[in-house]
């Protein structure tokens, strides 16, 4: 069995601004490791968006889960490889019980089995052609000035301009594209891309509907 020494480092979810990009991490309970991850950014931090059997180990003692960030790495595979590991190290000491198995990332076989799902006649559109008059009519209403992007190029092309998320409580995301910071923040918050361009749009503070939202209450989104 491998042996580890863990030098754990607390963070707060402001200061994940360094150049490592992906971390593993660890939740403690009562002096007992009972979930260890792989994440970027504030995820180790989260605790509304996790799994069933997480939910059913923290119970009503959120509050006092301790996050400890293990280690950084510059390469997510690196990262998973490592979170493996150490999800096998606690499992064997009878601990992780909040980890539904050995790592999170498909194995080749898997992402194989799904590629192949896709497929053929598992394809919806497997066997279905459209005439060419119907293809002609399609790429005829996306063309020129009829086409949302027409005339429009670099940083005049909506898609490229840099995009900033603002919280009430002075935390920032910022990203090259609109799609990106859309990416990050559905991950992080659970808002959804359209929603995102509404904001852009109407510049008005998200209002959370919804208690899984309630933390991104107030978020700003805007083009800088």
């Amino acid at each position: 069995m491998q042996s580890f020494k863990i030098n754990t480092l607390n963070y707060t979810p402001k200061q994940f601004l360094g150049e490592k990009k992906y971390y593993v991490y660890t939740h403690e309970l009562k002096g007992s490791i009972i979930y260890v991850g792989k994440g970027s950014r504030r995820r180790a931090f989260e605790f509304s968006r996790r799994s069933k059997l997480w939910s059913e180990v923290v119970g009503i003692n959120v509050s006092s889960v301790k996050v400890s960030i293990v280690k950084w790495f510059d390469y997510e595979e690196d990262a998973y490889k490592y979170e493996g590991t150490l999800t096998k190290h606690f499992k064997s000491l009878g601990q992780c019980q909040a980890n539904l198995s050995i790592g999170k990332k498909h194995s080749e076989k898997t992402k194989r089995l799904l590629s192949e799902k896709g497929r053929g006649k598992h394809n919806t559109m497997s066997g279905k052609e459209f005439s060419p008059e119907h293809k002609h009519k399609l790429s005829k209403s996306k063309t020129g000035e009829k086409n949302h992007i027409y005339g429009k190029t670099g940083a005049k092309h909506s898609s490229s301009k840099r995009a900033v998320a603002l919280l009430p409580d002075g935390y920032k995301i910022e990203a090259p594209s609109r799609n990106e910071l859309a990416n990050i923040i559905m991950k992080e918050y659970g808002i959804s891309a359209s929603m995102i361009n509404q904001m852009i749009l109407t510049g008005k503070p998200f209002q959370a509907r919804y208690k899984k939202h309630e933390k991104a209450r107030g978020l700003i989104v805007k083009y800088v």
